[in-house]
């Protein structure tokens, strides 16, 4: 089996060149595909020059000429796999992502081992080797959805119910089956990533793994967290460096209401009128939590 990674990058070339460097000395790596995604400070520029001298056909730098979001940077990367290539499998790996070099071998074999699987990573960490409570997560069901949107209903399910994380990987299987992973390092049968067409452009940013997610299920496959396997994820030091929060929050509610319309409601007109019933009463919600601490801390200040 061939593999494949994608490495999408957009203004953070030094962080990309230290990954594409890494995972260039992997035997078990067959292709990788750095993307620019239409960077602003002279990326594309500066990551053709580092490579300037190395000819190899397992490296391809492609300069997507805007940035058009998460999903369609990677889907450039991923097309060029699935059209001039002899991949079998596509990795996504993310700037700021640190694993060893056995994971590929490992994940070929696990994806040879289990074919009911169609997504599989291991297990995502921070820099101290804790592991990570967003490393994968709930099925967005219009119910968990819901929840998700509310932070005193997140809290309380999670008082309630403990940590779905280190819950589900406290047992003894090789593979956990899990609804979702985070799209910092995933790997996908190529064969699935054609038949799903890569991920859904119609978010610019967030929600891009519960979409992929829900293509991939609703094809029958499954998606596994392999245990033994363990990277390092630097979580949102890209996104953090040049996105601001509100912008954020932003364009994270943009992309679930379209999640929520397109694909919990499959595009029913019904669908925005509760997503922004939702919206409104998560905002005031969080008013209502944040307007107390505000109070609180200008006393303290002042």
């Amino acid at each position: 089996m061939k593999t494949g990674i994608v490495i999408l990058n957009y203004n953070d070339y030094m962080r990309t060149i230290a990954c594409a460097d890494h995972i260039l000395l992997f035997p078990s790596i067959d292709y990788i595909v750095i993307v620019d995604n239409g960077s602003t400070n002279n990326s594309f520029e500066n990551i053709k020059d580092h490579y300037k001298f190395l000819h190899s056909s397992k490296l391809k730098i492609i300069e997507s000429g805007s940035n058009g979001g998460y999903a369609k940077g990677n889907n450039i990367g991923i097309n060029h796999l699935l059209n001039n290539t002899d991949s079998d499998i596509i990795g996504i790996v993310n700037p700021d992502i640190t694993f060893e070099n056995n994971l590929g071998e490992e994940i070929k074999n696990q994806f040879l081992k289990y074919r009911d699987f169609a997504v599989l990573t291991g297990v995502q960490t921070d820099k101290s080797g804790h592991i990570s409570k967003r490393a994968f997560w709930r099925d967005l069901s219009i119910p968990q959805f819901i929840i998700s949107m509310s932070p005193t209903l997140s809290k309380l399910q999670s008082l309630i119910l403990g940590n779905y994380v280190f819950k589900k990987l406290n047992t003894s299987e090789e593979i956990v089956d899990v609804p979702t992973v985070e799209g910092c390092l995933f790997f996908i049968r190529a064969n699935v990533a054609r038949d799903i067409k890569g991920f859904d452009e119609g978010t610019f940013l967030f929600m891009e793994e519960d979409i992929l997610s829900w293509k991939v299920r609703n094809l029958g496959w499954k998606i596994g967290v392999i245990k033994n396997i363990k990277f390092i994820h630097d979580h949102s030091a890209t996104i953090g460096q040049f996105i601001s929060y509100l912008n954020r929050v932003k364009i994270m509610n943009k992309s679930r209401r379209y999640y929520f319309c397109k694909y919990l409601f499959k595009g029913k007109k019904s669908g925005k009128s509760i997503y922004s019933i939702l919206e409104l009463i998560s905002w005031i919600e969080q008013m209502l939590v944040m307007i107390p601490y505000l109070f609180i801390k200008n006393r303290i200040i002042h």
